[in-house]
C-alpha cells in the first residue's frame, strides 16, 4: 500500500520535465481556474475535488495515457491512505506549517506560469514532503499491522472499485 504511495509521489515529481515540455497557455489558464475555484483547508489540505483536479491536469500535461490512466487508478488508493492515517500525517503537517515548509497549489502554479521547471521541481519534492517524511520515518507495513489490515485484500479491493467506477463512466 505504501509502496504504491511512494510510487505516485516518485511517478509525479519525476514527471517535471514531461510537464514543462508541454506547458501551453491554455494549461496553465485551466490550472490558474482550477486553483481559483478549489477550497484548501488548514495545512495544505484541499477538498478532495480540488486535489484530484488539480494533479489530474498536472498528469494531463505531461502527454502520457499512461500517466494519465494510472491516476485513475491510483487515486482512490491514495484516498485511502490519506483518509485512514491523518493522525500519523497531521503531526508533520503541523511541523511544516509552522517551519514555513509547506508548498500550496498555488506555488506550484506559480512556478508552471513562470515557466520555472527548477523551481517547480524543488517545490513539487517539497508539496509531497508529509508523505516522503512519513515514509521515512514508518514504513507502511508497520502501521498496517498495527491497524490489523491486510494490505493485498484492500489494494485489491481499492482497485476494484476504481475498474467498476470507470467501466460504469
Amino acid at each position: 500500500l505504501f509502496d504504491l504511495l511512494e510510487f505516485r509521489i516518485a511517478l509525479e515529481i519525476g514527471s517535471t520535465a514531461s510537464i514543462f515540455r508541454n506547458i501551453t497557455d491554455a494549461d496553465v489558464e485551466e490550472l490558474e481556474n482550477i486553483v481559483r475555484m478549489g477550497e484548501a483547508f488548514g495545512d495544505n489540505k484541499y477538498a478532495p475535488v480540488s486535489e484530484y483536479n488539480f494533479h489530474v491536469k498536472l498528469y494531463e500535461m505531461t502527454g502520457n495515457s499512461t500517466i494519465i490512466e494510472f491516476q485513475q487508478l491510483i487515486h482512490p488508493v491514495f484516498d485511502f491512505i490519506k483518509d485512514n492515517y491523518k493522525d500519523y500525517f497531521e503531526p508533520i503537517a503541523r511541523r511544516m506549517k509552522e517551519s514555513g515548509e509547506t508548498v500550496s497549489h498555488e506555488q506550484l502554479l506559480e512556478c508552471i506560469k513562470n515557466r520555472d521547471e527548477e523551481a517547480y521541481f524543488k517545490a513539487i519534492r517539497q508539496h509531497f514532503k508529509l508523505y516522503t517524511d512519513y515514509l521515512k520515518n514508518v514504513r507502511g507495513d508497520k502501521v498496517i499491522k498495527s491497524m490489523n489490515l491486510n494490505p493485498f485484500k484492500l489494494l485489491i479491493s481499492t482497485l476494484s472499485a476504481a475498474f467498476a467506477l470507470n467501466a460504469a463512466a
